[in-house]
């Protein structure tokens, strides 16, 4: 059931080594260029083109960014600053994205709006408009963005199709764990209750975290293996260490925990949508900034295996 994270890290590290010449994430083997977004996406060039840093300058330079509730912004209509790998400060400006290929008009609100999540913040900022929403679970208000659609720099266009990404991968998960219940609730049941693993012991009124039934089921996904370049990793790192509120024992159906383990990958898409360090800390592996995002029906499979 629980499984030993520094074996499984041990075995990542190894299988990395010995597939890097094959890995999505060589550079050399992609036509790929960072700088020119039109070439596609390529997961290295979230440090290619220093994202983490980059996202630090934003939340720095940009009001309300740095808070879950925002602030409003008072300043006139003004350009935006001319760097957009480096936002700064200066008379007349408050943060926000550079022009020069960036966004090409003058705004009132360049600042993040008391009350606005930092994602949808830069997603107004980022697409010139308003009524994105990625912050819940489903596809309704969160379009992958298009390129050059409004004019973007490769930073702000990684950004936001790294917000894209994250709830597209984590509502996917939700969606193919329902199906999982429908169609092979065994596998929940099994994972659940050990499958004759002694680590699962119900006796004396013991109770177990359904987080640790989502991270087994996540694994699967990638064999059974925790690899430090996956697309799962970021997911499975924050439910290890999120504990969920909801506790399961052995009359626990598989109905309530789907249940339960759907409130926890909303809380998951919550909190990373929220809390912009935790978003560049789930996405700082690059496995985010690809177009080769996960189907529902190879999650299935792959969840049922």
């Amino acid at each position: 059931m629980h499984h030993r994270l520094a074996q499984l890290l041990a075995l990542a590290v190894a299988s990395h080594i010995t597939t890097s010449s094959a890995s999505p994430l060589d550079v050399r083997a992609t036509a790929v260029k960072c700088n020119d977004v039109t070439t596609g996406l390529d997961p290295n060039c979230w440090s290619q083109l220093n994202m983490t840093t980059w996202f630090k300058n934003w939340e720095a330079n940009t009001p309300g960014a740095n808070s879950a509730q925002g602030s409003a912004s008072t300043e006139d209509p003004v350009d935006p600053p001319a760097n957009p790998a480096q936002p700064q400060t200066s008379p007349g400006v408050a943060g926000g994205f550079g022009n020069g290929g960036d966004i090409g008009y003058r705004r009132r609100a360049v600042g993040c709006q008391k009350g606005e999540k930092w994602s949808t913040c830069f997603l107004r900022l980022g697409l010139g408009k308003a009524g994105e929403d990625c912050t819940k679970i489903g596809p309704q208000t969160c379009v992958p963005p298009q390129v050059g659609k409004p004019p973007q720099s490769p930073e702000v266009y990684y950004g936001l199709w790294n917000i894209y990404a994250v709830n597209n991968y984590i509502t996917t998960v939700y969606d193919a764990l329902q199906d999982l219940a429908r169609s092979n609730p065994d596998t929940i049941r099994s994972i659940a209750t050990g499958s004759g693993d002694a680590t699962v012991d119900f006796s004396n009124g013991k109770t177990y975290d359904v987080n640790g039934v989502l991270v087994e089921i996540l694994l699967k996904e990638t064999n059974g293996r925790q690899l430090i370049n996956a697309i799962n990793t970021p997911l499975i790192t924050y439910l290890e260490n999120a504990k969920s509120k909801n506790k399961y024992g052995p009359t626990t159906g598989v109905d309530q925990l789907t249940s339960w383990m759907s409130y926890s990958l909303t809380d998951a898409l919550k909190y990373v949508m929220t809390d912009l360090p935790a978003f560049v800390k789930f996405v700082d592996n690059g496995a985010f900034s690809t177009k080769a995002l996960p189907k529902k029906a190879d999650l299935v499979k792959a969840f049922a295996a």
